[in-house]
Parts: structure tokens; C-alpha cells; sequence
């Protein structure tokens, strides 16, 4: 993956590891009692791979089902 830029710290995915190269994915957002919390969201390379796996997975799907519609008579 040319240009990213991985950093030793904390994967705020699934595994929660620590202490591991770690690239920064976006930035998390929660609901607070006042305002929305903010933090910046660090995913490894396992957890960042099974994120990749689940976006094709709901892109299949969606594809698919709109081809279902649009072949349907």
C-alpha cells in the first residue's frame, strides 16, 4: 500500500491490540451527554483486512440485489 503511513500505537478495531503498526482510518465518532465525542480512529492490518472483507461483502450484495430488480419484468 504505497503512501500510507503506519505508526506504533493502539488498533481501535476488532482485536484492540496494542503496541503494533497501527494507520490512521478516520476518525470515530460517539454520542456524549452534551456534543458528540470525537477521537481518531487507528486500525492494524488484520482488522483493517477484515474491515476490507466486510466493504466487498455489502458491495456484492447491493450490487447483486439491484441487478435482481433491474432484470426483473
Amino acid at each position: 500500500m504505497t503512501g500510507i503511513v503506519w505508526v506504533t500505537g493502539n488498533c481501535w478495531l476488532y482485536c484492540r491490540r496494542s503496541g503494533l503498526p497501527v494507520m490512521w482510518v478516520g476518525t470515530a465518532q460517539s454520542v456524549g451527554v452534551y456534543a458528540p465525542l470525537y477521537a481518531p480512529l487507528y486500525a492494524c492490518e488484520q482488522c483493517l483486512a477484515e474491515l476490507s472483507a466486510m466493504v466487498w461483502q455489502h458491495v456484492q450484495r447491493r450490487d447483486s440485489s439491484a441487478l435482481q430488480h433491474q432484470s426483473a419484468p
